[in-house]
C-alpha cells in the first residue's frame, strides 16, 4: 500500500509492520506518529522508524568500543538504503518475511536491522536485547530472518528455543568469532546460518561466511559490488561504492581474490614473542574445541603480557575459576600449540569486562586483579 503524502521512496512495495511491547504498527501510523512510546526499547525503536520512514536524509550510530573509545559516526540515508539492498539480494530476502530483531538498535547491527525490515517490506519484531531472546516471542510467531551474537546463539541452542531457530530461513551471526564447536552444532540445521564480517565503518556486514550447507568453509565472500584488497600491513582495505572512500582496517587476512578472504586476526591484538608474531584469534580457534569436548564453559581469551627477553609473553586469560583448565585441558591442549602460540601463564579473572555492546573488553579485563599460574605441557 503507497504511502499519500510522504516522501517514502519505495512507493508501491509491501507495507512494513513493526511489532514491540505487545502492539502492532503500520507505515502509516509510524509515520503519523501514532504509537504509545512508553517503554525503553519503544522509545528507541519507534521513533526512529518514524524518522527513517519520513525519509530522514542522516543518521547517527554509535560505535561498540570494542576495539577503542566508543564514538558516533554518521551516516546518510542513500549509504544505509544501499546497504540493506546488498544484504536483501545476497539473502535473498522478500517482502512479507518476518524479522526478529534482538539486537541493541543503537548500535548498528540492530539499528540496519530496522532498516532491511522496513526496506524490504518485511514484519519486523523488536525485542530487547536478552540472552535468548526466542523466549520473549510467542511459539507461533513466525520468524524467517535473525541476527544474532555468538552467546545468543549458543543460549537458544542449549534451551527449548532450538526448535524454533530450525524454523528460521536465514540466521546472520556477528559481533564476535563464533567457536568452532557451536558452528558444528548448525550442520544438521535446514535453515541457512552465516557469520558476518564488516564493522560500524561499513554499515554492519560487508562479507558473509556459510557456517552450514553446501559452501561452508573458512572463506568470508564480500556481498554484491564490494571488493576487498590488502595493504603493506597485511590489512583488509574495503571498497564499496555506497560508502566512498576505501575503508582501511586493522583485521589481518588472507586475500583469496577480490571477493573473498580468510580473516585472521586484530592487527592492534598480534603478540610479538621472540620476533614471531602470533594471532590470539587463531590460537584461541585451536583451543575452542579442547575447551568443548571436555564440557569447560569457562570464557577466555589469549592476549600478551611484557617479557623481559621475548618482550612479549602469550597469556591464557579465564574467566572464573581455572581449576578445570588446568587439570583437564591444559595437558591436551599444549601439544596443539606451536612453540610459540603455547601460553607460559594463565590468568583467572573472577569476570571479564565487557563493552557497552556486550563484547569482551580485553584490555579492561587485563587491568582486573588476576591470580597467576604457570603452564607447562603437564600441569
Amino acid at each position: 500500500m503507497a504511502i499519500k503524502n510522504c516522501p517514502f521512496e519505495n512507493e508501491g512495495k509491501m507495507s512494513s509492520t513493526v511489532h514491540v511491547d505487545g502492539a502492532t504498527y503500520g507505515e502509516e501510523e509510524l509515520i503519523a506518529g501514532k504509537f504509545e512510546a512508553s517503554t525503553d526499547l519503544a522509545r528507541k525503536v519507534l521513533p526512529f522508524c518514524r524518522a527513517w520512514l519520513a525519509g530522514q536524509e542522516t543518521f547517527e550510530l554509535r560505535t561498540s568500543g570494542s576495539t577503542g573509545a566508543p564514538k558516533s559516526v554518521t551516516f546518510h540515508r542513500a549509504a544505509m538504503k544501499a546497504s540493506a539492498a546488498l544484504t536483501q539480494q545476497a539473502l535473498q530476502l522478500r517482502a512479507g518475511m518476518h524479522a526478529l530483531v534482538c539486537l541493541d538498535t543503537d548500535f548498528v547491527a540492530g539499528q540496519m536491522m530496522l532498516v532491511r525490515g522496513l526496506e524490504v517490506g518485511m514484519h519486523v519484531h523488536v525485542v530487547a536485547p536478552s540472552a535468548n531472546p526466542f523466549a520473549t516471542i510467542s511459539a507461533k510467531t513466525p520468524i524467517d530472518f535473525v541476527a544474532l551474537v555468538p552467546y545468543q546463539l549458543e543460549t537458544i541452542l542449549q534451551s527449548s528455543a532450538c526448535a524454533q531457530l530450525r524454523d528460521v530461513a536465514c540466521t546472520i551471526i556477528g559481533g564476535a568469532p563464533l567457536e568452532a564447536a557451536t558452528a558444528q552444532k548448525l550442520a544438521a540445521f535446514p535453515g541457512r546460518f552465516y557469520a558476518t564480517y564488516g564493522m560500524t565503518e561499513t554499515l554492519t556486514h560487508i562479507a558473509l561466511r556459510a557456517l552450514n550447507g553446501p559452501r561452508v568453509g573458512e572463506a568470508f565472500r564480500t556481498l554484491p559490488t564490494i571488493q576487498v584488497s590488502t595493504d603493506e600491513r597485511g590489512c583488509l582495505i574495503i571498497r564499496a561504492p555506497h560508502l566512498g572512500d576505501p575503508v582501511v582496517t586493522n583485521d589481518v587476512a588472507r586475500l583469496i581474490n577480490p571477493n573473498e578472504f580468510e580473516w585472521l586476526g586484530r592487527l592492534d591484538l598480534v603478540i610479538n614473542t621472540g620476533g614471531i608474531k602470533i594471532h590470539p584469534e587463531m590460537v584461541e580457534r585451536k583451543l575452542e574445541p579442547v575447551f568443548a569436548s571436555q564440557g569447560v564453559n569457562n570464557r577466555f581469551f589469549i592476549a600478551a603480557q611484557p617479557h623481559p627477553q621475548l618482550h612479549q609473553q602469550v597469556v591464557l586469560v579465564v574467566e572464573g575459576d581455572a581449576t578445570a583448565v588446568l587439570t583437564k585441558i591444559w595437558s591436551i591442549a599444549h601439544p596443539l600449540l606451536t612453540k610459540y602460540e603455547a601460553p607460559k601463564l594463565l590468568l583467572s579473572v573472577p569476570h571479564f569486562a565487557e563493552t557497552a555492546s556486550g563484547k569482551i573488553d580485553r584490555i579492561n579485563t587485563l587491568r582486573a586483579h588476576a591470580q597467576t599460574y604457570v603452564l607447562t605441557g603437564q600441569p
